[in-house]
């Protein structure tokens, strides 16, 4: 038989066998050659494959460093590889010759009972698989852990086990380490089983993962039930947020931490004092999953510790408000401990007292006395009884009785002051001679009296006030010496009325009428008190006044001031509500309220200065107090708003007093300013009419009457003031001229429309008139101005900036001139605008200003020629001024060609 490969016709190799047998003749030689081919492939290949899977499974047993095994269960043959033999440290050959019993010599006897019920069970079929891990005696006498694995793989007919497979693998190591890791376990449960302290686990949402048997015969609780459950409802309410702070301390510092008293519930309802401690616990990836810790029951420390904690506190309490001094002092003298009586009464600190020598603060002339008590109670152990005198920290010596005893090497003291009745009574004479003294000095009048109400003591206030001397009042009735009246009804008052001298009450401070002995009335303010003794019984009275005529003087002059206008002395806006509810009466009616308004007060501010307004207002106050009735109320209620109350006046009568008014007042002037008045006036005539809604009629009629006449004063105050500035200042009425005709010009070359050169022209003409406020004194000035003077020149801009604003038909040029000295930078005043944000006619009127200014004579420089003018503002321009409106100016309003 031959096994071998053709190759096919789709060019596949197929496996062949070929058998043949030779025929022989009968001669015996060969005569034919039988035989057959059959195709093997499908056969052939399973062998291979079988082959490569067999060299495959021991390269693998190889791998892992298993023995291998083959039991011939029936024939009771085994077949080990060299493997098998090297983990209980052997050859193959050693072993030889190999049996059944060769396994049964080298396992453990109590491992063998353990195969032969495993194999048994095999046998059966109670499993798939026989596993046990037995122990195999080691060649060096030592026992070797294996894991013994095997499966039949051959039943016979009957179902009996014909063939085994399996294999031992060496788990010494790995046994060893799950011995001692059991070991571990039971040495830690029995810790933990027998542990005083409650052994726990808990994970992070505060449920028990574990806890010992320690929490159930301490609290009472049954493990299973705190299994799974939140430690919270165990906590104390009040400890629970410290148990959380305590845990998330732990978690946070990774360290093991402890913390103490707080309360867990015992099932009978109590609570137990506890202390914990507790360290992190990690998973795999290094984050915290809970918390590991014991926790002790310390509750009957810690009641004892509280009994113990207040017996001290109460002794402490005690050894500290004693109003005598304690103290505990060494054999050598030095105080150890003292209470606060020591500080209190002899105003030393505690840190000055301590560990000092007692000696060093008693009287020198005591010392000796004070050694000898110490060292006889140090030596014969005897209490000691002293007195010495104790220096206080001021320098006083306090006189202290002293009680003590010697025990266990300290001295255990107290100490009482008796110097207190000495001092008392030193003090009772001081204080007696203190209160005469300050009686006879104070500046209110004193006067005090026996327990009939005759005079004993009288201070020269009083002297002075009664005009009565001491010796003229000694002895005399109270009533006679200081006669007194009621404030409202001007009736006498008498001590003896008084009840003070019967009933010993106490008078609060009152307002009196005092009446002298010359007649003369001051106001006072009094109070009377009894005099009592120790035991409460009535000595005399005292009794204490002030004169109170400055007071009285100040009370009138605030209620002055509180219904009346301090600049005018007229009522004011107070006193006017508290009049219209009073007055608006039927038997008023009718009822006029005329409301009157000082036109062009803001202008005269603006343009002359406060002190002119000030004396407008006071001026036209006046005209309109000679027109006023007896019966009228004239009140100031505003800055420059008036009221006039009239009562039983119809409306032609209020139209005659406007008229009488309007004329009076044309006729003044206050400076340059003339006294112009806006009135409105409102009459009711009938009770439904509300005074208030009457009123809101008579402003707006003012309102309507200034609108009429408002604008027409203004135009007269502004021409006025151009007056005045071209009388005072000549040469910047010329300027202001020139500089409106120049502006107006180079706005033309710049394009601007007629409506804008009209404002531009306006602006240029007005641009200076703020220097109205200026004293001529400064524009004059030829030397350089100091910054002061500076800052007041600057003003100029904002003054003319408010006189225009006043004025409505130029209120819209008023921007174009407050910002004409802005620089194009930023370094210019009032605001500092920088570039774009200066208004164009602003940065015109600064070109041109300039310009004018320099080619002007000025009391403070000399005139420039154009050419020099023309540098000067070339070189500025850009920082100065705009440098487009620079060029036009000098292009075009000068007709000058400009070199960029």
């Amino acid at each position: 038989k031959v096994v071998y490969r053709m190759r096919a016709k789709n060019g596949q190799w197929k496996w062949i066998m070929t058998r043949g047998y030779l025929q022989r003749d009968e001669e015996g030689e060969p005569s034919i050659f039988l035989g057959f081919h059959l195709d093997v492939t499908e056969s052939e290949n399973q062998r291979v494959k079988q082959e490569r899977e067999k060299e495959k499974f021991a390269n693998l047993i190889e791998a892992t460093k298993a023995g291998t095994w083959e039991w011939n269960v029936q024939m009771g043959e085994d077949i080990y590889n060299e493997r098998w033999a090297e983990i209980v440290g052997y050859t193959l050959e050693e072993l030889s010759p190999r049996t059944a019993d060769s396994w049964k010599k080298l396992v453990h006897p109590e491992d063998l009972k353990k195969s032969e019920e495993a194999l048994a069970a095999l046998s059966y079929k109670e499993n798939e698989y026989y596993s046990i891990e037995c122990r195999m005696r080691h060649k060096d006498g030592h026992w070797v852990w294996v894991l013994d694995k095997g499966k039949v793989t051959s039943w016979s007919e009957d179902g009996k086990p014909l063939y085994m497979y399996g294999v031992h693998i060496d788990i010494t190591e790995a046994k060893n380490l799950e011995l001692e890791v059991k070991a571990s376990e039971d040495n830690y449960r029995f810790l933990v089983e027998s542990s005083y302290d409650i052994v726990y686990r808990i994970a992070k949402d505060a449920t028990f993962t574990f806890v010992s048997k320690a929490w159930e015969k301490i609290l009472g609780h049954k493990v299973e039930e705190a299994i799974g459950s939140s430690f919270v409802p165990y906590v104390h309410p009040e400890d629970v947020d410290n148990i959380h702070a305590f845990f998330n301390q732990v978690e946070g510092s990774g360290e093991r931490k402890e913390t103490t008293d707080y309360r867990l519930l015992h099932k009978n309802g109590t609570y137990h004092w506890f202390t914990t401690n507790a360290v992190p616990i990690y998973d795999d990836e290094g984050h915290v999953t809970g918390y590991a810790g014991t926790a002790r029951d310390i509750t009957d420390v810690k009641e004892a510790s509280e009994a113990l904690q207040a017996q001290k506190d109460e002794l402490e309490r005690f050894f500290k408000v004693n109003l005598d001094y304690f103290c505990i002092i060494d054999a050598k003298g030095h105080l150890l401990k003292v209470n606060n009586a020591w500080m209190m009464n002899l105003g030393y600190t505690e840190e000055e007292l301590l560990s000092k020598s007692t000696l060093s603060f008693v009287h020198p002339e005591d010392q000796e006395r004070a050694r000898t008590a110490i060292i006889e109670m140090v030596r014969e152990e005897k209490e000691g009884n002293f007195i010495i005198r104790f220096q206080k920290k001021d320098g006083r010596y306090a006189i202290l009785e002293w009680k003590a005893q010697y025990h266990g090497a300290l001295i255990y003291a107290a100490a009482r002051d008796v110097t207190e009745n000495k001092m008392l009574e030193h003090q009772l004479h001081i204080e007696k001679e203190l209160f005469k003294t300050t009686l006879l000095s104070v500046g209110d009048g004193v006067i005090a009296t026996d327990v009939q109400g005759h005079v004993i003591i009288m201070n020269d206030s009083a002297q002075k006030l009664t005009g009565c001397t001491l010796k003229e009042a000694l002895g005399k009735p109270l009533d006679e010496v200081f006669q007194v009246l009621d404030k409202e009804t001007k009736n006498p008052i008498t001590y003896q009325s008084k009840g003070i001298l019967k009933d010993g009450k106490v008078t609060s401070l009152k307002e009196m009428i005092l009446v002298s002995k010359k007649g003369l009335s001051t106001p006072i303010e009094e109070n009377a008190a009894p005099i009592k003794d120790g035991e409460g019984k009535m000595n005399g009275i005292v009794v204490v006044f002030r004169d109170i005529t400055s007071i009285s003087e100040k009370q009138k002059r605030v209620e002055y001031l509180s219904y009346h206008d301090v600049l005018t002395g007229l009522y004011n806006r107070r006193y006017v509500e508290d009049a219209l509810k009073r007055m608006e009466t039927t038997r008023n009616l009718p009822f006029t309220v005329m409301v009157m308004d000082i036109n062009g007060l803001k202008l005269t501010n603006d343009a002359f200065g406060h002190d002119l307004g000030d004396s407008l207002l006071r001026r036209a106050a006046q005209i309109m107090e000679k027109e006023a009735r007896e019966e009228d109320i004239l009140a100031r209620i505003g800055g420059d708003e008036f009221v006039l109350l009239m009562p039983k006046t119809t409306a032609k009568e209020a139209e005659e007093m406007k008229m009488k008014l309007l004329q009076r007042a044309e006729k003044i002037m206050v400076g340059p300013v003339g006294v112009s008045m806006a009135v409105g006036y409102a009459t009711k005539t009938m009770p439904s009419q509300n005074i208030l809604e009457v009123q809101k009629v008579a402003d707006n009629n003012m309102y309507r009457d200034k609108l009429k006449n408002g604008k027409i004063i203004k135009k007269q105050m502004l021409k006025t003031i151009m007056e005045i500035v071209e009388k005072k200042f000549p040469m910047e009425s010329a300027h202001m001229n020139r500089v409106a005709a120049m502006a107006q010009s180079t706005g033309r070359s710049l394009g601007l429309k007629d409506e804008a050169l009209r404002q531009l022209f306006l602006a240029g003409k007005y641009h200076d008139i703020g220097k109205i406020a200026v004293p001529k004194e400064l524009l004059e000035k030829k030397e350089p101005l100091s910054e002061q003077e500076r800052e007041v020149l600057k003003k100029h801009a904002e003054t003319s900036y408010q006189i225009l604003k006043s004025i409505e038909a130029l209120a819209y040029i008023a921007e174009d001139v407050l910002y004409h000295h802005e620089r194009f930078d930023g370094k210019g005043y009032p605001e500092g605008l920088k570039g774009k944000d200066i208004p164009l006619h602003a940065r015109i009127l600064s070109v041109v200003d300039a310009y004018e200014t320099m080619v002007g004579r000025r009391p403070y420089h000399r005139a420039y020629d154009e050419e020099e003018a023309k540098e000067e503002l070339k070189r500025h321009a850009g920082t100065q001024f705009d440098p487009e409106v620079v060029r036009i100016f000098l292009e075009k309003t000068l007709s000058s060609a400009w070199i960029e």
